[in-house]
């Protein structure tokens, strides 16, 4: 299991599972999907799914967060490269 934790808080986690590999029982309907880029799929039934906006929702938050303030040492160092 892998946790991690993007620049916006978020934290996700990843399993890792091992499976039987027992066969599906058989069904009498099938369903097609379309993959897009308007809508994030459409099904062979005609619903719509919409997209999920993470990018926007991301980049809402990340304008909030102050940025990290630097180090006296940091400002030093780069006043010293400035100044070559």
């Amino acid at each position: 299991m892998a946790i991690i934790r993007d620049a916006t808080g978020r934290c996700f986690a990843s399993f890792v599972v091992q499976t039987t590999g027992e066969a599906l029982p058989p069904v009498e309907s099938e369903i097609g999907i379309d993959l897009g880029l308007t809508r994030f799929a459409v099904l062979s039934d005609g619903t719509k799914v919409a997209a999920p906006k993470f990018l926007r929702r991301a980049a809402r938050k990340l304008k909030r967060r102050p940025r990290p303030a630097g180090t006296s040492d940091g400002i030093r160092r780069s006043r010293r490269r400035c100044n070559r």
